[in-house]
């Protein structure tokens, strides 16, 4: 999206992950898109965020600060079976003045064509749908 000229900037959200070793889930990313040609002073960081809300709360805080203000428009990137619950997290915690462009990606192990043939898979969806109805009910997400 960057290379083809959708944004001028991309902000990567998240922490420390037990799969990653040494590094944040930002950095982790960060690293791949420079080595695909992004250039640093184009990506921004977000380093703390430990789950989908405070990916919100705390990307919203990097995003007031650089800018100064909350975007009109954003590009959100996340894997294809979270991006219910990321749009239904940021509607209700990042602004409901932004229009939100959602891009989902598969992975390799995770097709929108085959995902129930894994139990893997089938058992990251079981868990989207518990997590949405879990944070309704704690007010952190909405279905406005």
């Amino acid at each position: 999206l960057y290379k083809e000229g959708y944004c001028k900037y991309i902000l990567i959200s998240g922490g420390k992950n037990k799969t990653l070793r040494n590094t944040t889930e930002a950095q982790w990313h960060r690293n791949n898109l420079v080595k695909k040609g992004v250039p640093e002073n184009a990506i921004l960081l977000e380093e703390r965020a430990s789950n989908s809300l405070e990916n919100v709360i705390f990307s919203k805080a990097v995003i007031k600060r650089f800018w100064g203000r909350l975007p009109k428009r954003l590009i959100v990137v996340c894997k294809a079976f979270h991006g219910r619950r990321a749009i239904m997290t940021l509607r209700k915690n990042f602004s409901k003045n932004t229009e939100y462009i959602l891009q989902l990606v598969q992975t390799k192990n995770h097709k929108t064509r085959n995902w129930w043939q894994k139990t893997k898979n089938r058992d990251h969806i079981i868990d989207e749908i518990r997590k949405i109805g879990e944070y309704t009910l704690k007010g952190d997400i909405t279905y406005e």
